[in-house]
């Protein structure tokens, strides 16, 4: 007696993928159309978050039992992590305290946007400022690791990493 099992030949696909990020910034790339994962970064989920410090190109194979297929991506790093170093604007950013539990306080000349992100790239707070530095509540902030964006209303931006305890 000879059993014969078909299954069907997934069809893998990434989403989120094939972007420019500045160095620093992370990606959530999802993985569907199978029912397992392997990632080339070593993850077996169908969903990671992504860190890279340079270009960079995420493979994940994915089965449906017997059958595999793969799908690729490639993130692009451009910029510099942190504080950038050429001089434009806006000028240096400083933030502080940083671990912080309560407010936070950002001096940077030039801005007039603030925006802190989570680790999953989700924009959790925004605000227009004028002058030098602004104060900002983070008292209802899960803890965690944060992204504060400043711009100066035109394609100048500076990114910090803020603790919240």
């Amino acid at each position: 007696f000879l059993s014969l099992f078909v299954g069907e030949m997934p069809t893998v696909t990434i989403s989120g993928g094939d972007v420019v990020i500045r160095r620093g910034e992370t990606v959530r790339l999802e993985a569907s159309g199978a029912t397992n994962y392997q990632w080339s970064s070593g993850e077996q989920t169908s969903t990671i978050d992504v860190y890279p410090t340079e270009t960079t190109t995420y493979t994940v194979s994915g089965n449906n039992g017997g059958c595999s297929a793969s799908a690729s991506t490639t993130i692009t790093v451009e910029g510099t992590l942190g504080i950038d170093d050429a001089a434009t604007s806006p000028a240096a950013l400083a933030i502080y305290p940083n671990p912080a539990s309560d407010k936070v306080k950002i001096e940077c000349s030039g801005m007039n946007t603030i925006a802190i992100s989570d680790i999953n790239g989700r924009t959790v707070f925004t605000t227009t400022v004028s002058g030098e530095s602004a104060t900002i509540d983070v008292s209802a902030l899960p803890s965690g690791l944060y992204f504060i964006t400043v711009g100066d209303g035109t394609a100048n931006r500076r990114t910090v990493r803020m603790i919240k305890k």
